[in-house]
């Protein structure tokens, strides 16, 4: 079934972007509205590959989702972070 194959592929992509990025730290210190803010961007993402139906990407967008959901959800903030805020700098000893 074509919903079984999808779900694998986006469950190989979650799998593949958690373990390259676990060795970023954790998402201790990030507030609620930060990464809330992520998630959106990765949301905003996600649509552009639709948009331009670059479906590869969509999947790594989706992944991407999929891990900033489960980050808004980790009220300890302890889940490592991904390489997606590379560019934002974080301390996390503040």
């Amino acid at each position: 079934m074509r919903d079984d194959k999808l779900i694998k592929k986006l469950h190989k992509a979650i799998d593949l972007e958690f373990q390259a990025n676990s060795w970023k730290g954790t998402w201790k210190g990030y507030t609620n509205e930060q990464v809330r803010g992520l998630l959106f961007k990765e949301l905003n993402e996600l649509f552009t590959s639709v948009e331009i139906k670059d479906f590869d990407n969509a999947i790594l967008e989706a992944a991407d989702i999929a891990l900033f959901s489960v980050f808004l959800a980790d009220p300890d903030r302890v889940i490592p972070k991904l390489s997606l805020v590379q560019n934002e700098v974080h301390n996390e000893n503040d």
